[in-house]
């Protein structure tokens, strides 16, 4: 629910944009797809952690935290080349990259996402 959510309000929020702002739009949609794409790919893999003896631990979640940085770090310098000049796109991205976090506190907040005991989701009344 949270890659969904995300996903529309970067779309709408980069193709909103691109007829005012080019880069960044194009910031925001870098941005926002790779904070998607490291989250996506933390959120898959944590199941794994129950599994794994303590020695391997420290490992896995260290090299984890470094794939989702190297991507940070490829869609930061992509979209500090889209405008080096004034930053839109840079500034695009790093407001990109914060909106799967915004959304994954909205969401923890309010607990929409979460079912009752009875099978009913929040806010749903019988």
């Amino acid at each position: 629910m949270a890659v969904r959510i995300a996903l529309v309000i970067t779309a709408a929020a980069g193709f909103g944009l691109l007829r005012v702002d080019r880069p960044l739009a194009v910031g925001i949609l870098l941005g926002g797809l790779g904070g998607i794409v490291a989250f996506w790919l933390l959120a898959i893999r944590v199941e794994k952690l129950a599994s794994l003896p303590k020695n391997r631990l420290k490992l896995v979640s260290v090299r984890w935290t470094l794939m989702g940085t190297v991507i940070y770090a490829l869609v930061i310098c992509r979209a500090y080349f889209l405008d080096p000049w004034t930053y839109h796109g840079l500034v695009g991205a790093v407001g990109g990259i914060f909106i799967i976090r915004i959304v994954l506190v909205f969401l923890g907040a309010t607990g929409l996402d979460l079912k009752h005991k009875d099978g009913r989701k929040n806010g749903e009344h019988r």
